[in-house]
């Protein structure tokens, strides 16, 4: 789920564009695309063992072009040895669009596409 959102939020701030068109929503533990949740739960924190059905992608072919998958070696390769617990970490820091959203006791917060986007810009600026 967290390198899912890692990928869509690095998608806006490179390629800018949506990863994926679901709504993200600030939940206690962190950013959640609700549509993927409920595929995957079942899996709890074990490996995905199911294809996604192309209803998924909300309208958008299941097929990346090459940045895209460019894009999400990249993030695998930055993101994709770090525990859950370190992923959850990066995404709870003060000032990343889940705390700029989250409210506790308040359900459903969407994650506006545009918080995600300048938080990722910020992070590549700092990165050169």
């Amino acid at each position: 789920m967290k390198l899912v959102y890692i990928a869509h939020g690095w998608s806006l701030a490179l390629l800018h564009r949506p990863l994926v068109t679901d709504r993200i929503e600030a939940w206690k533990y962190g950013p959640v695309i609700p549509d993927l949740y409920q595929l995957t739960k079942r899996y709890g924190s074990g490996a995905v063992a199911c294809e996604l059905r192309p209803s998924f992608f909300s309208g958008r072919t299941p097929d990346l072009d090459e940045e895209e998958r460019n894009l999400i070696a990249a993030v695998f390769d930055v993101y994709g040895e770090l525990s859950g617990i370190r992923l959850s970490a990066l995404t709870h820091k003060h000032g990343t669009p889940w705390a700029q959203t989250y409210q506790a006791d308040v359900w459903n917060l969407p994650i506006s596409n545009d918080i995600i986007a300048e938080h990722y810009r910020q992070l590549a600026r700092d990165r050169d």
